[in-house]
């Protein structure tokens, strides 16, 4: 075994060597093997030994180059790698936790609009007072309620079904019990309908930050859930 074949025996490459490698190597075991000449032998070994040497370096740092250039290119350096970014913003949607912060990527401020997008239904000012309040009727993933908007931008949100519920578990059907012990302090009032009816509201960071509303029905269990800035203060929507 030669010196170029106990390289690529060592350190395979991905791919066969180039011409100018496989040259290079030829001419080094040509120089290196005897040949038939009128020169002496003696004469011969000095003037080819030192081209062999020097051929068989060439070789070697030909062979060496290769490989590297091989690893360069089938093993990437680290931290290197495709990195997937998603084209769309993540959005939300109903049914999902009612929180102070947001509900299914709800916030207060949006636009009717933007709330659409987030929801991925239709949510369309329709009623109302003017520009101070105006309700939007809504129907999406099993839930119904409507929308407050204040100058064209989300006020709260209002819902009377069983599905929605806040990340406490506290919803319709819960009762005025579990209110009080999931959520205090808690401002209760007598509802202006009935007086065995109460409104409980927890606003802990004071009126017209974002707060919730439990309106919970004579018979003790909550009616109506309710999100949003001072208007859950309202006694029927814009009213």
């Amino acid at each position: 075994m030669n010196d170029f074949d106990q390289i690529r025996t060592a350190r395979p490459a991905v791919a066969p060597p180039s011409a100018e490698v496989m040259a290079a190597a030829k001419a080094a075991m040509w120089l290196a093997a005897p040949s038939r000449g009128t020169s002496s032998p003696g004469h011969r070994r000095l003037i080819r030994i030192p081209i062999a040497i020097t051929a068989l370096a060439a070789a070697t740092a030909l062979v060496v180059t290769f490989v590297r250039l091989s690893d360069n290119r089938t093993a990437p350096p680290t931290g290197t790698g495709t990195v997937t970014t998603p084209t769309q913003p993540v959005t939300s949607g109903l049914p999902a936790p009612v929180t102070l912060t947001d509900i299914g990527g709800a916030r207060l401020g949006m636009t009717a609009t933007e709330l659409s997008r987030v929801w991925s239904t239709s949510v369309v000012p329709a009623g109302g007072t003017g520009p101070d309040c105006q309700t939007a009727q809504f129907t999406t993933g099993g839930v119904q309620g409507f929308a407050i908007f204040s100058q064209g931008r989300l006020a709260s949100l209002w819902f009377s079904g069983p599905v929605m519920r806040t990340d406490l578990g506290i919803g319709v059907g819960s009762t005025l019990a579990a209110v009080r012990t999931a959520y205090a302090p808690l401002t209760e009032t007598r509802s202006e309908y009935n007086p065995k009816a109460i409104i409980a509201y927890y606003e802990p960071g004071g009126p017209g930050t974002a707060g919730l509303r439990f309106s919970v029905n004579p018979e003790g269990s909550v009616a109506e859930l309710a999100w949003g800035d001072k208007s859950i203060h309202l006694l029927e929507g814009c009213a």
